[in-house]
This record gives C-alpha cells, structure tokens and sequence, in this order.
C-alpha cells in the first residue's frame, strides 16, 4: 500500500503541475489581452483628434481579437497533442508480434480435446527483472473439468491467463 500511494502521489503531483502550468498560461494570456485593450483605449483617446479614425478602429478591434488568438493558440495545442496520441497507436501497431513456432493454420494433429497441460513453466514479465512471475508451473487439467484458480494478490492467477493466451512468452517449459 505504501508504493501503491507513492506511486499515486507522484501521477497526481504530475497533474498538477501540468495544471498549474495551463492555468498560469490562461491567466497571462487573459491579462496581456487586457493589457493590449488598454492600451489600445488609451492610445485612441489620446490621438483621436491627430490620427486617422480608421486606424484607431482597426486597432481596437484587432485587440478584441487577442481572445481569440489565444483560443487558436489552445486548439493549436490540443491538436498537437492528439497527433502525438495518434502517432504513438502507430508506432505500437509497428511493434514486433509475439513469436510464433509453427505453422500458419491449424496443424495437424491438433487436439480434439480440451485438455490443459503446464509442464515447468517458467516465466518472467520482462528478461531484465530478476524475479520469475512463474517458476516451474505443472498442472493438468482433463476435458469437462472446470477448474478455479485461488490465491492471494500475487500469487500468479492472472499469470497464468498471459501465460496461457501468449501476451507473455515463455522462458521456459510448455503448454
């Protein structure tokens, strides 16, 4: 519990710094917008009688538009940022497949019946960790059996299914 709630205090101290950060912009953008219209403001009472009146028009309302140039510069970002997520669906959907030993198809002599066998697998979850998540796992399993697999947190339940579906290859034995 206690990596559980670091782990959730750094993902959450994550969040709001990058809050934070789109909060300040929002408000300095927000504020530069006021600074700008008042400026504009005061630049045409004072040279209403000695600029061109359609100058100081234009420039009042391009300074309205400081709003709005803020906008686009938000959706600007929040469509670079799902080009990215789009580009990282590409890039996994480029990532090496799980090895396959065999043929395409159904082989020959493939089982009729729906027996299970584990004999000695050993699996880890990455080559680099030093910890096997299953080390010389042996069961069997007859056809029209229905089996439930019980353990505490940890104890390799949900191992056995990666196992067994291939998400996870093994480093040893078979099924």
């Amino acid at each position: 519990m206690t990596k559980q709630y670091k782990l959730m205090d750094n993902s959450t101290l994550q969040f709001i710094a990058h809050h934070s950060c789109w909060c300040w912009y929002n408000l300095r953008m927000m504020y530069a917008s006021y600074l700008f219209f008042l400026l504009a403001v005061v630049l045409i009472i004072k040279n209403r009688m000695t600029a061109d009146t359609v100058s100081l028009i234009l420039l009042y309302n391009w300074t309205q538009d400081v709003g709005f140039i803020m906008h686009i510069i938000t959706c600007w970002g929040w469509f670079k940022r799902n080009c990215v997520e789009t580009q990282r669906v590409f890039n996994l959907h480029k990532a090496p497949q799980e090895k396959i030993k065999g043929e395409d198809g159904t082989p020959k002599g493939w089982p009729v019946k729906g027996t299970l066998e584990f004999k000695d697998v050993t699996l880890r979850y990455r080559p680099t960790m030093h910890n096997r998540a299953l080390d010389g796992c042996s069961f069997y399993v007859k056809e029209g059996e229905k089996v439930g697999i019980v353990g505490r947190t940890g104890a390799g339940k949900s191992t056995l299914f990666l196992a067994l579906t291939r998400i996870i290859e093994l480093e040893s034995g078979s099924i």
